[in-house]
């Protein structure tokens, strides 16, 4: 009797240890699944717009909830430029900022512990000057132009006062949503201020150069007068 005892308590501790192992292995293979499955880009809106916008991006495989770094979305493929994931609500969704300093085309890859994919393009629209300030000033002054989807590159970005065809000038600064350019001599008193880059390009106001005026002038007392001006632009 104590032999069956002892054979039916070893029986069970097999058991025991062999479910344990089998739920083991099972939690562990649907865990593989899971971490396996790479992420899908169905879609995202919208598929053109201004750097520092934000895009939605549909598919699957995605790791929701915090923290927002798990998810590594880039515009130019998986060698671009990092965008900023501001949400991972679901498995489904990511939102993220367009970053500056992309190409005017760029395909959006995502990434995460599952895999990678690239999905579809992201087009860049055109500059845009919303204002720039002063609207009057001296030859050489500086003047900071504002707007939207500028190069964060100075000499990536040309600027004219006269329209297309008009006068360069030295970009000395400059973000997505700005540029510092100094006023060329040579240009016409009333100048359309012009901006292109890889986006495109954009026509905004007229920028006023200051009259020329005398602020004073020296006499010399002998015969044949001799005079000496000074002159500024101010």
């Amino acid at each position: 009797m104590l032999e069956r005892d002892i054979d039916v308590t070893v029986t069970r501790n097999r058991l025991r240890r062999t479910g344990t192992a089998l739920l083991a292995l099972v939690a562990t293979l649907a865990f593989a699944g899971v971490a396996q499955a790479a992420p899908t880009i169905t879609s995202f809106t919208p598929t053109s717009g201004s750097l520092g916008a934000s895009v939605t991006i549909t598919g699957t495989g995605f790791l929701a909830g915090a923290p927002l770094t798990q998810n590594t979305v880039k515009f130019g493929g998986s060698g671009g430029t990092a965008a900023t994931v501001t949400a991972a609500p679901s498995t489904t969704s990511l939102t993220v900022t367009v970053p500056s300093g992309i190409a005017a085309t760029s395909a959006v890859w995502v990434s995460n512990a599952g895999g990678s994919v690239t999905g579809g393009n992201f087009t860049v629209t055109a500059p845009t000057i919303s204002s720039f300030a002063p609207t009057a000033g001296d030859i050489g002054s500086s003047i900071t132009i504002t707007g939207t989807n500028f190069n964060t590159t100075p000499a990536s970005n040309t600027v004219k006062f006269g329209g297309s065809g008009g006068t360069s000038a030295t970009v000395t600064a400059a973000t997505a949503t700005s540029l510092t350019v100094t006023v060329p001599g040579g240009i016409a008193q009333t100048s359309a201020v012009y901006v292109s880059n890889s986006y495109g390009s954009v026509t905004g106001g007229n920028f006023t150069v200051n009259p020329t005026t005398v602020t004073s002038f020296t006499e010399r007392p002998f015969v044949g007068v001799v005079v000496v001006m000074y002159v500024s632009t101010r």
